[in-house]
C-alpha cells in the first residue's frame, strides 16, 4: 500500500535555526531604541514585477522556490522566474509547507512529489532529494530531516543532503542528535545520527530534541515523582533533575520555568547553568504581561505590552511603537506566532477598532507589519484570509505572499491582489492576468 507519513508537530515542539541562512546575531533593546525605521507605503506594484503564466500559487517561497499550478500541471520555480522543475515532470507537486513550531518560522526547502512509478521531494534547486516507489518516508517532527522506512537500518537524510543509518528509529531529531528507546527493554538514549550513544541513562519518554545545545530529560525519582532537568551535547547534565513542572526548551541561552508553589513568583526565566535571571510576579505579570519565548534575542510578553532582551531590559511596546511612527492605537495578530526566530524578524498588526477595517470590504481588517531587524515600517494595507504563511519573509528570495483588496467584482465580491511582496511590501511576483477566452 502506499502511503505517505507525516509526523505532525505539537505546538511544544522545539525550535531550530533556520537551515542554509548564515545565523543572525541576536537583536537588543538598545539596538531598537537606536534604530531608525523608515516607513514605506505598501501595496504597491514594482514597475520590475514578474508576471507569472499560472493559474494558482500553491505555495510561498521555501528557501527561493514556489509550486505553481496551471489546470492540472505542477511546476516549480524560483524568484527570477526560472523553472526549476517544468510543468508535467511529476504528476503532483507540493511544498512540505513552511511551519511554525512554537514561535520559530521553518523553511526546510522540500518539496514533495509523486509519479507513476513512486513518490519522492526535491529540494529548492529542483533536484531529487529520495525517491521511493512506496513513498515509506516520512518527515520528522522537527520538518528538518526526512526518515526512510522502506526497511531497516532506518535512513535520515538531513537538510544538507548527507545520509546516516543509524540502526534505530530516530525520535526528537535535532542538532545532530535524536533520542531512541530501542531495542524494547533497552535503556534510552540520546545518540548522534550515526547511531552511537551520546549518553545513555534511565530517561523517561517522550525525550525531547536538543534546541540551543541543551535538551529537555525527565526521570522519575525514588518517590516516582517526575522530575526535568538538561543535558549538553557533550552527555553531561547541565542543569539537575530538579523541575517539576516541564520548562520550555532553551532559545537563545534563556529558558521559562515555573516552580510549584506561585505564591512568590509566577514564572521565572534561566540561564544554561539554571541560575535564575528574572522572577515574573503577579504584579510583574499584571504591568506588562508575561514573557515566555525569547527569538532573535528578544521576548515580547504575551500582552504585547513590553518587549525584553536577554540582559533583562526592557522597553515598553507604546515607545517602539512611537519610533516606528505609528500614533494609532493598534492590534497584533497572532502575537505569539509572528514573533518569530528568523531572518527578518517581524510583528504583524492592524489599526485598532473601526480604524483598522478595510474601506472596500467592512467585514476585513487592513494589516501591516514592523520588520525590526529592517526597520522597516508598511502600514496596514494587506488582507489576512485565514491562509498560511501570508506576510512571511523566506530568507532566501527575501519575498512574502501578501493579498490586498483592490475593488468589488459585479456581484459585489471583493477583488483580491494575491502575489509575492518585498520586504518594502511592494509586490514584485504576480499572476500573469487570464484571457477572456
Amino acid at each position: 500500500m502506499r502511503y505517505l507519513f507525516f509526523i505532525l508537530s505539537c505546538i511544544s515542539c522545539c525550535l531550530f535555526s533556520i537551515g542554509f541562512v548564515s545565523a543572525q546575531p541576536l537583536l537588543t533593546v538598545q539596538q531598537l531604541e537606536q534604530t531608525n525605521f523608515t516607513t514605506h507605503k505598501g501595496g504597491t506594484i514594482s514597475p520590475q514585477a514578474l508576471y507569472v503564466d499560472a493559474d494558482v500559487f500553491e505555495s510561498v517561497f521555501n528557501l527561493g522556490a514556489v509550486v505553481l499550478r496551471k489546470g492540472n500541471s505542477y511546476a516549480l520555480m524560483n524568484a527570477s522566474g526560472e523553472f526549476l522543475v517544468p510543468y508535467n515532470k511529476y504528476k503532483t507537486l507540493s511544498s512540505t509547507g513552511v511551519f511554525n513550531i512554537n514561535n520559530e518560522l521553518i523553511h526546510n526547502g522540500w518539496f514533495n512529489y509523486s509519479t507513476p512509478d513512486g513518490f519522492g521531494f526535491v529540494d529548492a534547486s529542483g533536484k531529487v532529494v529520495i525517491h521511493d516507489p512506496y513513498a515509506a518516508f516520512q518527515l520528522s517532527a522537527d520538518k528538518r530531516h526526512l526518515v526512510s522506512l522502506t526497511q531497516k537500518p532506518y535512513s535520515i537524510i538531513a537538510m544538507d543532503g548527507k545520509k546516516y543509518q543509524p540502526g534505530f528509529y530516530p525520535n526528537a531529531i535535532g542538532e545532530g542528535f535524536f533520542f531512541s528507546n530501542e531495542p524494547a527493554g533497552s535503556k534510552a538514549a540520546y545518540r548522534k545520527l550515526n547511531g552511537s550513544i551520546l549518553v545513555q541513562d534511565q530517561f523517561n519518554s517522550p525525550g525531547h530534541p536538543f534546541k540551543d545545545k541543551l535538551a529537555l530529560v525527565q526521570k522519575r525519582n525514588e518517590f516516582n515523582e517526575l522530575k526535568y532537568g538538561f543535558v549538553d551535547a557533550t552527555g553531561k547534565l547541565a542543569i539537575p533533575f530538579m523541575y517539576s513542572n516541564m520548562p520550555s526548551y532553551f532559545q537563545n541561552g534563556r529558558a521559562r520555568v515555573q516552580p510549584t508553589n506561585t505564591a512568590d513568583f509566577v514564572s521565572a526565566i534561566i540561564n544554561k547553568q539554571g541560575a535564575v535571571l528574572l522572577k515574573q510576579t503577579k504584579q510583574t505579570i499584571q504591568q506588562m504581561g508575561e514573557f515566555k519565548f525569547f527569538a532573535n534575542g528578544l521576548s515580547v510578553s504575551n500582552n504585547a505590552t513590553a518587549i525584553m532582551d536577554t540582559s533583562m531590559a526592557t522597553i515598553s511596546m507604546q515607545q517602539l511603537l512611537q519610533k516606528a511612527g505609528i500614533t494609532q492605537p493598534v492590534s497584533f495578530h497572532a502575537i505569539d506566532l509572528t514573533w518569530r526566530e528568523e531572518k527578518h524578524p517581524i510583528l504583524i498588526y492592524s489599526y485598532a477598532g473601526r480604524a483598522g477595517l478595510n474601506s472596500i470590504n467592512p467585514n476585513a481588517r487592513n494589516y501591516g507589519y514592523i520588520l525590526l531587524r529592517d526597520g522597516i515600517v508598511v502600514p496596514p494595507v494587506f488582507h489576512m484570509d485565514g491562509s498560511k504563511n501570508l506576510m512571511e519573509f523566506d530568507p532566501v528570495s527575501g519575498l512574502a505572499r501578501a493579498k490586498m483588496i483592490t475593488g468589488k467584482a459585479q456581484n459585489g465580491q471583493p477583488m483580491l491582489m494575491d502575489g509575492f511582496i518585498d520586504l518594502k511590501g511592494t509586490f514584485t511576483v504576480l499572476l500573469k492576468e487570464k484571457s477572456a477566452w
